[in-house]
């Protein structure tokens, strides 16, 4: 590129115009790869963002849509309390001895060694 152009012959600038259009090619299709390179990496960070925002919506969404299951409650029946008195007219009427200064813990146990429980159960229902 030195020597001007006035010296060469045709065939000579031909040729050097041939080499230069083959290097512009080359050129161009590298730019054409960079370019298509650097779009593939936009798409790829715009698909990722896509798919985090997507995945944050769809758990929103399905948090909503999932509500906290509700408890039912079962009626629980109550044992009724039983008395000293209930569980010595029990065993009055079942004629068992017993002693008077008994606590409501021996009278329990007394009523029990006999299988009274259900027995004075029944009394207190009544």
């Amino acid at each position: 590129m030195t020597t001007s152009l006035e010296i060469q012959t045709i065939e000579q600038l031909q040729r050097k115009r041939d080499q230069l259009v083959h290097y512009i090619n080359k050129i161009d299709i590298e730019i054409k790869k960079r370019n298509d390179i650097e779009i593939k990496k936009r798409n790829q960070q715009l698909v990722k963002l896509i798919d985090n925002k997507v995945d944050k919506i769809e758990k929103e969404v399905t948090n909503q849509l999932i509500k906290p299951t509700e408890t039912k409650k079962i009626k629980t029946i109550k044992k009724p309390k039983i008395t000293m008195k209930v569980i010595k007219l029990a065993l009055d009427k079942k004629d068992i001895k017993y002693p008077s200064s008994a606590s409501k813990t021996e009278l329990e146990e007394i009523m029990r060694k006999n299988n009274l429980v259900r027995y004075v159960e029944s009394l207190i229902s009544v």
